[in-house]
């Protein structure tokens, strides 16, 4: 879902940037996000695909609410953690697999990981 948004995002940029190059230039161009829950993760993710890397520095607003920045790792509620066990097993979708570090054996493999990783050396490289 990320590299889809990143891809989708290039595509707007680009036309928008086409545009403005044919009425005289281009004016200052500042790239937003705002995400809700599990869309925060997808947009991180999005901002880590090596495509949206030469935007990276039009990136002028990121508004995360209620995101599962860290996952789910522990929850106490019996209810939540039923439903996460059930759509991981009726669905098998790959993100609540992701969600709740069940997609590798090793945490240091798996996708939460690896991302704060790639958003660290990110932040580290722009600084």
């Amino acid at each position: 879902m990320g590299r889809r948004l990143a891809n989708e995002v290039v595509s707007f940029l680009k036309n928008k940037l086409d545009k403005y190059s044919r009425h005289g230039g281009c004016r200052e161009l500042k790239l937003s996000f705002v995400g809700h829950s599990i869309g925060n993760v997808i947009i991180r993710s999005a901002l880590s695909e090596p495509k949206l890397q030469p935007f990276l520095k039009n990136l002028y607003t990121y508004m995360s609410i209620s995101g599962p920045h860290l996952g789910y790792w522990y929850s106490s509620n019996s209810l939540f953690n039923s439903g996460l066990w059930l759509m991981k097993r009726l669905k098998g979708l790959q993100c609540m697999h992701q969600l709740t570090f069940t997609d590798e054996q090793d945490p240091q493999n798996t996708f939460f990981y690896k991302l704060c990783k790639v958003h660290r050396l990110n932040l580290l490289a722009s600084c």
